[in-house]
């Protein structure tokens, strides 16, 4: 897990649960950053074999963050259910609950990288694959949505990932 700067909304940060090991799927626990003026939200999270959603309930924000390889197949998660980026291979995600028509901004850190910008439709929902550079160093990281929820709140949820080396 890893801090960000707010900016002047509310970032969550969703990690795996180490702790619910009683679960028959392990959970994702979804931090938030906020400033002392906001307020609390609840939020939720949930895996496939594949996918990771997290969910910001008050704000009817869903993501979906999952990867493909670079032969177009999705990756699984490994085995401590993080969804596993491959060097040159791509994010994909899908999400709704944005402003409709607004931007949403798609980054990964460690090292801030902007994976790039998508257009939310008229519902205010998204779609895009982005390729990760093979400058992104190998190692635990952070995808972040930035973008306006429907009412012009500014949301940035933050997924951890792990950047693997493409493998020859």
């Amino acid at each position: 897990e890893q801090s960000f700067p707010w900016d002047s909304g509310v970032s969550y940060s969703a990690f795996l649960d180490k702790y619910a090991t009683a679960a028959a799927t392990p959970a994702y626990v979804v931090r938030k950053r906020r400033p002392a003026s906001h307020s609390d939200k609840a939020v939720s999270g949930a895996i496939s074999d594949t996918t990771v959603q997290v969910t910001v309930p008050s704000d009817n924000i869903v993501i979906n963050l999952s990867s493909i390889l670079v032969n177009g197949r999705p990756a699984t998660l490994d085995t401590q259910q993080r969804v596993r980026v491959i060097s040159t291979g791509s994010v994909a995600i899908t999400a709704s609950g944005y402003r409709p028509n607004s931007l949403v901004d798609v980054w990964i850190y460690s090292v801030p990288t902007r994976l790039g910008t998508v257009t939310a439709d008229a519902t205010g929902s998204v779609h895009a694959i982005f390729p990760v550079p093979a400058t992104v160093p190998e190692g635990d990281h952070t995808v972040k949505l930035d973008g306006l929820t429907a009412t012009g709140a500014l949301s940035t949820v933050s997924i951890g990932v792990l950047v693997l080396p493409l493998e020859s």
